[in-house]
């Protein structure tokens, strides 16, 4: 039995202060009047911010709402499916260790070679696309397989196989799969942004089987906006099934 969501918190918004409206008037025209205050006070609060937030019920429950519409859409578009059955592989712990530690020692060194084959391949294209064309609302989307490997990137990670993070252990890899898990807030030092991470199963529209796992980290101020939210947001075109991923991924 597939459950439809992990939580990673239920504490519950207070209430608005009836001043709010316009206190939030006065915050978007202090923005406006300095639009880089934003990013450099993200940026100096790092040091003073928690490695991970809780989202409030609120922000969590517009998060779920963009995971079963925009990223549920991205999870069934063919051209990764496809890259998914493409890659079924059977490997055993040594072997997905021996990968996992050359792909950290390229990352550490800047060195890439099983990395540069991966980020070239187009299923990781197809990613990218997406990527871009969200408007800086998707800050990085992982496909994984079965077994938490790396098939696509739209940009490099610090290790190839998920299998032991939980965005893999809270969905697929969990005893009893979910289909949804929504990370606490971190902050990301290199779009000087702070995301949550929505990871979902991809499953295979015909047999329900769980082919693997797409996470998208997405840009938290953007997708809880309140002029638009993670309902109505729009956020861009998506390529289409076609565009990319339509050859099988190669082996590294």
């Amino acid at each position: 039995q597939v459950s439809t969501s992990s939580r990673t918190a239920d504490t519950v918004e207070p209430s608005p202060p009836t001043n709010s409206r316009i206190n939030s008037s006065c915050s978007r025209l202090c923005l406006d009047a300095n639009p880089g205050f934003l990013s450099q006070f993200n940026f100096n609060l790092y040091p003073c911010a928690p490695d991970v937030s809780r989202l409030s019920l609120r922000e969590e429950t517009l998060l779920e709402q963009m995971a079963e519409k925009q990223i549920a859409a991205i999870a069934a578009q063919p051209a990764l499916l496809k890259a998914l059955r493409a890659k079924r592989r059977k490997l055993g712990p040594v072997q997905i260790a021996a990968l996992d530690q050359r792909w950290r020692d390229e990352f550490a060194s800047g060195e890439y070679d099983l990395i540069r084959k991966l980020i070239n391949a187009k299923p990781s294209g197809h990613l990218r696309r997406i990527r871009e064309a969200s408007n800086g609302l998707f800050t990085e989307l992982i496909l994984m397989d079965a077994i938490g490997m790396n098939v696509g990137i739209s940009d490099v990670t610090s290790d190839m196989w998920q299998g032991d993070e939980d965005k893999f252990l809270q969905t697929l890899g969990a005893p009893e799969p979910r289909t949804v898990h929504i990370s606490g807030i971190e902050y990301d030092e290199s779009t000087r942004s702070f995301q949550s991470q929505i990871s979902v199963i991809v499953q295979d529209p015909k047999t329900g089987r769980g082919l693997g796992v797409l996470t998208v980290g997405v840009d938290v101020a953007r997708a809880l906006a309140p002029e638009t939210g993670a309902t109505t947001r729009n956020s861009g075109p998506v390529p289409k099934a076609g565009t990319a991923g339509d050859d099988a991924l190669r082996d590294p």
